[in-house]
């Protein structure tokens, strides 16, 4: 049998003591996450990201582990009156430890999960081993493991020959926006960096990442009453769906480059012609020049939207995480 592609007999005898540890925590560990589990994380809900954050902070302390909790800046939100807001996440949740060590590991995850307060809050029983609930493996489960590792780790012989820097963020599933510069800071120096969201379907890890954009394309038009005088007026809904279907149709053209318009926002009244539309769309490519090919279609598309008569407007976001295509080191 093998594990990692090391054979199983080759592990030393601190190394099947570290895994006996781990094995006698099952049930703690699973005690641990459903209970974290059950409190709501959204990456919107402040309220729970901060209360949330000490829980982490406390686990972290059952390490050898200095932990901090940093406070993040704003981010930056567009709102659905095509106003600049911005929203207070919650804190970073730093634990480092041996920062002299000869051999640096930083290991990072996030404790934020998609899902908005009264949205999938249920934790479910599915029989054979495997529970369903919100951030359960995605990632709480996966900081559950971390500690674990780190914990089973601390306990044996080497050490003092490793130190770490553990990073978690509050926002990672909005684009890492207030975190980014903390992870970039404890990456720098690092040998190692290991992020421990859950593996695939099948057990294997991910060997390369998506670069991600999310964009807030704005569109102002003139209003009028639609009724009176609609020949005056200028649809800010109408360049904003015009727009999203010139955005639809580009997916298919570039090898994995995906886009996807999530929402139309804007108008009001049925009687009175839109002065404002808001398109929210996604993209994610694979490598830099797809991503640069799809953010000048995103810009051409918006460009020839603004060609009508009395519309205007401007494009907010674009690509906030870099592809990280699979790589094969050269040897010699």
């Amino acid at each position: 049998m093998r594990a990692d592609n090391i054979e199983i007999d080759e592990l030393s005898d601190a190394d099947h003591a570290a895994l006996s540890a781990v094995r006698k925590r099952q049930g703690a560990m699973l005690e641990r996450v459903t209970a974290w589990s059950a409190i709501n994380t959204g990456s919107w809900n402040a309220d729970g990201l901060n209360a949330f954050a000490p829980l982490l902070a406390k686990a972290f302390g059952e390490t050898d582990a200095d932990v901090t909790l940093l406070d993040t800046t704003p981010i930056e939100t567009i709102t659905d009156k095509a106003e600049t807001r911005g929203f207070q996440s919650g804190p970073v949740v730093r634990a480092q430890a041996r920062p002299d060590a000869p051999l640096q590991v930083v290991m990072t995850g996030h404790y934020d999960t998609v899902f908005p307060k009264g949205t999938f809050e249920a934790i479910k029983d599915l029989g054979g081993g495997k529970l369903n609930g919100p951030g359960l493996a995605d990632m709480k489960g996966g900081i559950t493991v971390m500690i674990e590792a780190i914990k089973a780790f601390e306990a044996g012989p080497m050490k003092g020959k490793l130190g770490y820097t553990v990073v978690l963020s509050p926002d990672e599933e909005t684009g890492n926006f207030a975190s980014a510069p903390h992870i970039k800071a404890a990456a720098e120096g690092a040998h190692i960096g290991l992020t421990f969201e859950p593996a695939m379907e099948d057990g294997s890890l991910a060997g390369a990442r998506k670069g991600s954009a999310v964009y807030d394309i704005i569109f102002h038009g003139k209003s009028v009453h639609a009724g009176r005088e609609p020949e005056n007026g200028r649809s800010a809904i109408w360049a904003a769906a015009e727009f999203a279907l010139a955005i639809e149709t580009l997916n298919g053209q570039r090898d994995g480059v995906t886009f996807n318009v999530g929402s139309i926002n804007g108008g009001g009244a049925v009687n009175i012609v839109p002065e404002l539309g808001i398109v929210r769309m996604g993209v994610r490519a694979p490598d830099g020049p797809s991503a640069d090919w799809a953010d000048a279609s995103v810009r051409a598309a918006f460009d020839k939207a603004c060609q009508r008569p009395d519309i205007h407007g401007h494009v907010h976001g674009g690509f906030y995480r870099p592809p990280n295509p699979a790589t094969r080191r050269k040897t010699n």
